[in-house]
């Protein structure tokens, strides 16, 4: 579209969506590893190393210093553990192998389960997480779990 030429609301709703969802840069984590990495293999100054991988001096630093785990990140502390999710994950592989894949509602509600047999507590409403948290939970589980391909299937006339 050229200059002056104005998008309906559905036009500009697509636009944000496909911006906010088609990012598929490395994560932090995966930056400060290599930069790390730079560091120590290529003896390459820290400041120089940021700049670089794109993350802040002292971000950096607290990892290299040993201050902060290299795969510590901010925000509320994970309703499972990294075990717990990758068997969650594998559990998901397993049940679409034998071709009982579950919806996203199923699984989340499969989660409430495991969430109240375990008396856990969580910041979800009635122990069920939402749709954000599924959508984070296969990003990070991402190397077990692949989204099915859809086929055609074939039907005689």
């Amino acid at each position: 579209m050229g200059p002056k030429q104005h998008r309906s609301p559905a036009q500009s709703v697509a636009k944000r969506l496909k911006r906010k969802y088609s990012r598929k840069s490395p994560s932090k984590a995966n930056l400060v590893k290599r930069a790390l990495l730079t560091i120590e293999n290529d003896k390459v100054p820290i400041r120089k190393a940021a700049e670089q991988f794109g993350v802040s001096y002292g971000y950096l630093y607290r990892r290299l210093s040993g201050e902060l785990n290299v795969d510590s990140r901010n925000g509320p502390r994970p309703i499972f553990s990294d075990a717990d999710e990758a068997s969650m994950a594998r559990w998901l592989k397993e049940m679409s192998a034998r071709g009982m894949g579950l919806k996203p509602g199923e699984f989340l509600d499969f989660v409430q389960r495991v969430v109240k047999e375990e008396n856990k507590s969580t910041p979800f409403k009635d122990d069920r997480p939402g749709y954000d948290w599924y959508n984070a939970f296969m990003s990070r589980n991402s190397n077990i779990i692949q989204l099915r391909q859809e086929t055609r299937s074939v039907s005689a006339n």
